[in-house]
């Protein structure tokens, strides 16, 4: 705690307090680089935000959508993978948590008639 310090940056949509920050290194294997952190003191549902100037300088490419980062270095691709399971039950949304939280399995498959002696496949749901 003794490298945080006052910011007057503000960080806005998080109880209105100011924010700290220090510097801190970023290490992946061989590779380490120092970015500068804002901390907060409250819940979200992320553990950092990397800004555009660390992004840049390091050459990354972000995808919120696969959850990791890549980038090129020496001619060595790496990938840094983020939380595989980021939210809790309780926090989270449908539509952020289906593809975090476990997959439910399909054990059985049972042939049965619709009242328009149809067949058709229903399935039984293995539980959690």
């Amino acid at each position: 705690m003794d490298e945080l310090t006052n910011s007057r940056l503000m960080i806005q949509g998080f109880r209105a307090k100011g924010s700290r920050h220090h510097k801190n290194e970023l290490a992946d294997g061989g590779y380490i680089s120092t970015a500068l952190f804002h901390v907060i003191d409250v819940k979200t549902s992320y553990n950092m935000l990397l800004g555009q100037p660390w992004l840049h300088e390091n050459g990354v490419v972000p995808s919120t959508w696969h959850q990791c980062f890549k980038n090129s270095r020496d001619g060595v691709v790496r990938k840094v993978l983020a939380d595989d399971k980021p939210f809790t039950e309780a926090e989270s949304h449908f539509a952020d948590a289906k593809y975090y939280l476990g997959v439910q399995r399909l054990s059985k498959t049972h042939l049965s008639k619709n009242p328009n002696n149809k067949s058709v496949k229903t399935r039984e749901r293995q539980p959690l």
